[in-house]
């Protein structure tokens, strides 16, 4: 991918860290997910100020991911009962970051939506992103 748009920042045991931080509408996001491996087991990092329903994104990815992460402004969008798949509600991305001790799944960071106030545009949002996944490497991530 290109900088931003499903970009491989690292990979450890076959599970990869994608930085799609371009990725501002929920269309953006039903399209990052298709791209990923059915197969494979994939965690959706969403963040940022929602502006758009986010129904369609929460249907596939109760199809095709093991988890969602929702970040910041985020947080409390969807009833986790409904779409029955492992929600994790964090403040921030550092703090993700900080609480994945053991990697079971690619990471996709899509957020889905704007980050008004947050960041000052996608890409120092990425750059956030690839930062996590270089500190988590350097760490040894298990």
């Amino acid at each position: 991918g290109l900088p931003h748009r499903l970009q491989v920042c690292g990979e450890v045991r076959g599970y990869r860290f994608i930085n799609d931080s371009k990725a501002t509408s929920p269309g953006a996001v039903l399209e990052a997910i298709r791209a990923m491996s059915e197969g494979q087991p994939l965690t959706l990092i969403l963040q940022g100020t929602p502006v758009a329903d986010m129904s369609d994104v929460f249907a596939l990815a109760k199809k095709r991911c093991c988890r969602v992460i929702l970040i910041g402004e985020m947080r409390g969008l969807t009833d986790t009962e409904q779409i029955d798949i492992e929600v994790i509600q964090v403040e921030s991305l550092t703090r993700y970051f900080e609480s994945l001790k053991i990697l079971d799944s690619s990471q996709l960071f899509s957020p889905g939506a704007p980050s008004y106030g947050q960041y000052s545009n996608y890409e120092q949002r990425g750059q956030d992103f690839i930062l996590g996944t270089e500190r988590l490497m350097n760490l040894g991530i298990s």
